[in-house]
């Protein structure tokens, strides 16, 4: 009997599954990821989001920490004598303009001296940024060794002393560190060290001295997705502006060598935008598609819109330019064949063209008090303009907190 029972029981073993079985588990299991990879992905950017508000708010707090310690905010950049980049041409820090080339590019007398600085070092001592990472000498520009050789030649035709080679070489290396909080997570490219060559300055330059040999001026820096807003351009506000007169189309950080204070703004630290995310520069975006890669002092011929891609700068915490900013938009599809559009967030982030974010919808945005607000891409411009301005004695701050 129990012979017979073993055998009973043997003919009932447990089958395996068959192959579609197989396919419907698997083909549930992707249902389910496919469900879930939206949330997750909407987690994930709103992780981003998250930091990229803080490491705004952090900024934020470094320069409320600097007008505490100094009696006001830092400049947006500093220029230590005479600038061909300056547009349009100024007499400033003992710099006059004494002529104008036929390509209306700007001819200095000395004091010329090629030392150029920006706001994110300023700030370096009051944000978490790791030892070390400081510019070493204000009084010298930031340039590799082949960059500032090229500089002190240049400037001796001007009569101006050469700067001193280490020094500058150490500039160049503090602002090359990279600085997290100068990086908004959401820019897909990350945080970028790059060597950027003036190729701008090398073509303006050729115009001032053609006889300089060698005007290739290269710097390498860390990347910064934050922007400075000096104003909205002149160009822009006679166009596209039509809320009452503005009284002024000076930002908070407006000019440089002029360090602002809060009583400067008319219209309220929370009212006033004071910087906001210029993302993924130098290279050039339209829409979210990255339309040029940034090269290393390489001149390109200007493009269909009239624009030399190579001229994009602003894209580094120690370079000037990312505190050179007087908005004059863009055309919604990103281009500006006239220099300036009615779009003034999110079609491009071509420099003084547009601010600029990788979060859907909308930018971040540091308000003169402090707060960082979230501010839609379909947002009004009148609001934007009349947020910018300091003194336009209008009491608008538009975005969500």
């Amino acid at each position: 009997m129990n012979g017979r029972s073993t055998m009973r029981t043997s003919r009932f073993r447990p089958r395996g599954l068959t192959m579609i079985e197989v396919f419907v588990v698997l083909f549930v299991l992707a249902l389910l990821i496919m469900m879930t990879l939206p949330a997750i992905q909407t987690a994930r950017e709103s992780a981003r989001q998250a930091t990229c508000k803080n490491n705004l708010k952090q900024l934020g707090l470094a320069f409320h920490n600097y007008h505490e310690t100094y009696g006001s905010f830092p400049m947006p950049y500093m220029i230590d004598g005479g600038n061909p980049l300056l547009n349009p041409p100024r007499e400033i820090a003992g710099s006059v303009v004494t002529r104008v080339t036929d390509e209306g590019l700007p001819l200095f007398k000395p004091p010329f001296n090629l030392n150029a600085q920006a706001y994110g070092p300023m700030l370096i001592p009051f944000v978490d940024a790791g030892p070390n990472r400081k510019i070493v000498d204000y009084n010298t520009p930031c340039y590799s060794a082949d960059g500032i050789a090229n500089v002190n030649v240049i400037i001796a035709r001007f009569g101006r002393q050469p700067h001193d080679v280490a020094t500058a070489v150490a500039n160049e290396a503090g602002i090359s560190a990279t600085v997290p909080v100068f990086n908004c997570p959401s820019t897909p490219t990350g945080p970028r060290t790059e060597e950027h060559g003036y190729a701008d300055l090398e073509q303006k330059l050729g115009v001032l001295d053609p006889e300089a040999p060698g005007t290739k001026l290269s710097v390498t820096y860390a990347s910064s997705d934050y922007q400075a807003i000096n104003g909205i351009s002149l160009a822009f506000a006679e166009k596209y502006f039509h809320g009452s007169p503005q009284v002024s189309l000076c930002g908070i950080l407006t000019e440089p060598n002029t360090c602002p204070q809060i009583r400067d703004v008319l219209d309220g630290l929370s009212n006033t935008w004071m910087l906001a995310e210029r993302a993924g520069s130098n290279d050039v975006w339209r829409g979210k598609s990255r339309i040029h890669e940034a090269r290393k002092g390489v001149f390109f011929e200007a493009q269909a819109d009239g624009t030399n891609y190579n001229f994009q700068t602003g894209g580094g915490w120690g370079d000037f330019e990312s505190g050179h900013c007087w908005l004059a938009g863009s055309l919604k599809d990103g281009t500006s064949p006239d220099g300036h559009g009615p779009c003034l967030i999110n079609c491009t982030n071509l420099n003084a063209r547009g601010l600029y974010s990788f979060h859907p919808g909308g930018i971040h945005v540091l308000c003169g008090d402090g707060r960082v607000q979230l501010v839609s891409e379909s947002i009004d411009t009148d609001l934007v303009v009349q947020a910018i301005t300091r003194a336009g004695l209008d009491v608008l701050s538009p975005g969500s907190e």
